[in-house]
C-alpha cells in the first residue's frame, strides 16, 4: 500500500480533470501496470487486516465515502483499458449492498463505471437504486414537512439548508441562485415572489425552463393575480417571449381546467396583460385554448369572447381565424408549458361553445380571408347532421350567412343542402337567407 500513497494524496488534492490528473501523477505509480489498472486491483485486495469473512472484505470498502467516490470516477475515466471483470466486481459490490451502505454519489459512481462496458459486460442495476435516484434529497424532505409557503409545492429555504447560496444540476440552471426564491408566506408575499421569479429567469438565460420548474400556475387565484400584475420577463435574452410565457405559465393553466366563471380578479387581471400584449395573447392563450383536447366548455368560451372582444385588434382576430382553419400545423403551434402539452391538440374539436365563439367574432364584423370561408362552408356541411337541433349552430350559421352572404353565395347550394339539415326554428330564416328574392 505505501507506494500508492503518494498517487492518492495527489489524486485528492489535484484540481485536474480526472484523466489529467492520472497522466500528471503516473510517475508515483509501480511501473508494471497502467496506474488505473494497479489501483482497481488493489481496491480489490483483501484487507489483511482483517478476519476472514464471506463476502471478503477489500481495500475500496473501507475507504471514506469521498475516497470512494474519486476513486471510481478516476477508474471511469479510464474504463475502457480495465479488465471487465475486475470493474463488474468493484461495482456490482456497491450496487448490490444493502440500502445505506454506500452513500449516493459513490452507488452513482459506480453505475457511471458500469457505462464504460459493453452492455454484455454490465450487470444489472437493483430497482432500488433507480428509485434512490429519482427521490428528493433528505434536507428536502425535511425542508417540506416544516415550511409553510406561499408556493405549496416549493419548500425551498436555501439560505439555511445550502451556505454557498448556491443550488445547482437543475436541468442545465447551474449558477443560478434559488436563495432568494424563499416563499413562506410570513416573509415574502406574492409581490416578493414575482421578484424573485423575474431574477431567477433573467440570470438563468432559460426563462420557460425556470417556469417549468417552479409551476407558478398550481398557486391561488389571489397569487396569481399579483404575479400577473408584477412578473415582467421582457428583457434581453428572451426578446418577444416574455409576455407570451407569462401567459402561458399563469393564465393558460388556470382556464385549461376551467369548469365554472373564472374569479373577478383572475379574469380582470388576465384581460388587462391581454389588452398590453395582445400578440403574445394570441399564442399564448387563444391557441392553446381554442385547440384542447377536450373542446372548449362554456367557461372557457366565456373568457375567451371577452379577450377576443376587449383586448384584439380585428386584424389580429382575422389572422387568428386565417391560422386555425387554414394554415399549416406548424403555424397552429402554441406556446404552452411542456407540463400542458398533452391537453393541447393540433386539431380543432367543434363544440356549441366553440360555435358561440365564432359567432361572436361574426357580430364584430371581422372580415375573414376567403380560404378561412371555405373552410368554415367545408364545415358547416359536415357537422350540420350532428348539430343539426342545435341552437347555437343554428345562430352561428345564421350569422356565418348573413355575414359573409356576398363571399359565400358561390357555395349557396352546398349551404343550402346542410340548412335543409337542420331542425330548429332558425332552419327557415337560414333558408331566407340563402334564397334571396331578388
Amino acid at each position: 500500500m505505501e507506494p500508492w500513497l503518494p498517487l492518492l494524496r495527489h489524486l485528492l488534492a489535484s484540481p485536474a480533470p480526472n484523466a489529467a490528473a492520472f497522466s500528471s501523477s503516473s510517475n508515483n505509480c509501480p511501473s508494471s501496470a497502467p496506474p488505473a489498472a494497479g489501483l482497481l486491483r488493489i481496491l480489490l485486495s483483501p484487507v489483511p487486516t482483517l478476519p476472514a469473512s464471506e463476502p471478503t472484505t477489500v481495500l475500496f470498502q473501507t475507504l471514506p465515502p469521498l475516497l470512494q467516490s474519486q476513486a471510481l470516477s478516476f477508474l471511469a475515466s479510464s474504463a475502457p483499458l480495465l479488465d471487465p471483470i475486475q470493474i463488474r466486481s468493484l461495482a456490482s459490490r456497491v450496487l448490490s449492498a444493502p440500502p445505506g451502505r454506500y452513500q449516493f454519489w459513490v452507488r452513482q459512481g459506480a453505475r457511471h463505471l458500469l457505462d464504460g462496458l459493453p452492455d454484455k459486460d454490465a450487470p444489472d442495476v437493483p430497482w432500488e437504486f433507480i428509485e434512490e435516484f429519482h427521490e428528493p434529497p433528505p434536507w428536502l424532505k425535511e425542508e417540506a414537512a416544516r415550511a409553510r409557503p406561499v408556493l405549496l409545492w416549493l419548500p425551498l429555504d436555501c439560505r439555511r439548508v445550502m451556505p454557498s447560496g448556491v443550488c445547482s444540476g437543475l436541468d442545465g440552471l447551474d449558477g443560478v441562485r434559488l436563495e432568494s426564491l424563499e416563499l413562506e408566506q410570513d416573509e415574502f408575499p406574492a409581490m416578493q415572489v414575482a421578484k424573485d421569479l423575474h431574477d431567477l429567469c433573467l440570470e438563468s438565460g432559460n426563462a420557460e425552463a425556470v417556469l417549468s420548474l417552479v409551476q407558478p400556475w398550481e398557486a391561488d387565484d389571489d397569487t396569481v393575480r399579483v404575479l400577473l400584475s408584477h412578473l415582467v420577463l421582457e428583457e434581453d435574452g428572451m426578446p418577444g417571449k416574455g409576455h407570451a410565457l407569462v401567459l402561458c405559465s399563469l393564465v393558460l393553466p388556470k382556464f385549461l381546467d376551467l369548469q365554472r366563471a373564472a374569479s373577478s380578479g383572475l379574469l380582470s387581471a388576465a384581460l388587462d396583460i391581454c389588452r398590453r400584449h395582445p400578440a403574445a395573447a394570441l399564442e399564448a392563450v387563444l391557441f392553446p385554448l381554442v385547440l384542447r383536447k377536450e373542446g372548449l366548455n362554456v367557461a372557457q368560451c366565456d373568457v375567451l369572447t371577452r379577450i377576443v372582444k376587449d383586448c384584439m385588434h380585428p386584424l389580429h382576430v382575422t389572422a387568428f381565424c386565417h391560422r386555425l382553419l387554414s394554415g399549416e400545423e406548424e403555424e397552429r403551434r402554441p406556446v404552452c408549458m411542456p407540463q400542458h402539452q398533452e391537453n393541447i391538440g393540433a386539431d380543432l374539436v367543434w363544440t356549441e361553445s366553440l360555435f358561440v365563439l365564432f359567432n361572436g367574432i361574426l357580430n364584430q364584423d371581422v372580415r375573414l380571408t376567403p380560404s378561412t370561408i371555405e373552410k368554415l362552408v367545408s364545415m358547416i356541411d359536415g357537422m350540420a347532421m350532428k348539430f343539426r337541433k342545435s341552437l347555437k349552430f343554428g345562430n352561428f350559421f345564421l350569422c356565418f350567412v348573413s355575414k359573409c352572404w356576398h363571399e359565400c353565395k358561390i357555395h349557396r347550394l352546398l349551404l343550402e343542402r346542410a340548412a335543409e339539415t337542420t331542425d330548429t326554428f332558425l332552419t327557415k330564416a337560414i333558408l331566407v337567407k340563402l334564397r334571396p328574392t331578388s
